[in-house]
């Protein structure tokens, strides 16, 4: 099982450590025991954000995410069960701390994670009749297995900073057993049937690899974004939504003599390329000869000594060997 329990408020989520040690008990638990779920996903809105402002935020984009959260939090709760997978969301309002006392760093509070766990506990007891009608559910023995989890609350705040490590590392050693795609817990249904075969390595599947097409920011964003202009733009030559994307985000699509749009265009160049690969099964001619230039001009050490940036190092020339290598063998569409 994976758990996630992270915190929400108005500018920042995720995160809090008692959070993160309430969902790795739970984790244990089920390891040692089925409790009926696979995979586990909470948002705890903490009511009292009191975060200062970022550096540089005026007054109205505050106003704008107060009031986002605002509208999140007027629709909770929130609870989906995914009968194929196993998987069980809720998102609810939480009261045992205010943000900041929640993000405290090395916040191995005992006294937190206790409050974390009963307020979960008293939650799923409080929807029982609603989780009781999710078909393929076992409410009780879920909401059994949360409340249990009280007694395996290490004793003291440094045993729950010890735990907390043990746990990570374990979940690590577990991890490191599982072939890459079950790691990386992709869902191959958003993808082309083909893409898996096309895409055999965990580089092109990676989000934190900055060699792997979609592992940077830039790439991230691109696929999101390729996947729902394709819905409307499917016959559109696909470098008309690379220029579309790089002016939306400030930059000349042709411009290639400044290092930020050199390089913000090459990431997005590849990530468009390998996109396509992964929701459509193929790339058209134009787009793979600007991915293959974008590659080489990373690669160039001339280049790099132009701009500033990082020789070409083996753990670069690797990856993109297998960029390279994706892109001379799989089919092409000649429709663009």
């Amino acid at each position: 099982m994976r758990a996630y329990i992270s915190g929400r408020s108005y500018d920042a989520y995720g995160g809090g450590l008692p959070l993160d040690v309430a969902g790795e008990l739970l984790e244990e638990a089920a390891w040692r025991a089925d409790c009926g779920v696979d995979h586990f996903e909470v948002t705890a809105f903490l009511l009292h954000p009191s975060f200062a402002p970022r550096t540089g935020r005026d007054a109205t984009s505050e106003a704008y995410f107060q009031a986002e959260f605002e509208a999140d939090r007027s629709r909770l709760p929130r609870i989906r069960w995914e009968r194929s997978k196993r998987k069980l969301t809720l998102a609810y309002e939480s009261h045992i701390a205010t943000a900041a006392e929640m993000h405290v760093p090395y916040n191995y509070s005992r006294r937190l994670v206790l409050a974390a766990i009963d307020e979960l506990a008293a939650f799923l007891n409080d929807q029982r009749p609603i989780l009781a009608k999710k078909t393929g559910l076992d409410a009780n023995l879920f909401v059994r297995t949360v409340e249990s989890l009280r007694a395996d609350v290490p004793a003291t705040d440094a045993d729950v900073e010890t735990f907390h490590k043990a746990h990570r590392e374990l979940l690590k050693a577990l991890e490191a057993l599982l072939p890459w795609a079950e790691r990386l817990e992709i869902d191959w249904k958003k993808f082309h049937p083909s893409a898996r075969t096309l895409l055999d390595d965990e580089l092109f599947w990676s989000e934190i690899d900055e060699f792997s097409p979609h592992g940077n920011d830039t790439g991230h964003d691109l696929l999101d974004d390729l996947r729902r202009w394709r819905r409307s733009h499917a016959t559109t030559p696909p470098l008309d939504f690379l220029a579309h994307e790089l002016r939306k985000w400030g930059f000349d699509p042709v411009k290639q003599d400044d290092e930020i749009d050199t390089y913000t265009h090459d990431q997005a160049a590849i990530a468009l390329a390998f996109g396509l690969i992964k929701l459509e099964g193929s790339c058209d001619p134009a787009t793979r000869d600007a991915a293959l230039a974008a590659i080489g001009r990373q690669q160039d050490p001339s280049v790099a000594e132009r701009f500033g940036w990082r020789q070409p190092t083996p753990d670069m020339d690797a990856a993109y060997a297998k960029l390279r290598a994706v892109l001379a063998r799989m089919p092409m569409d000649e429709g663009f």
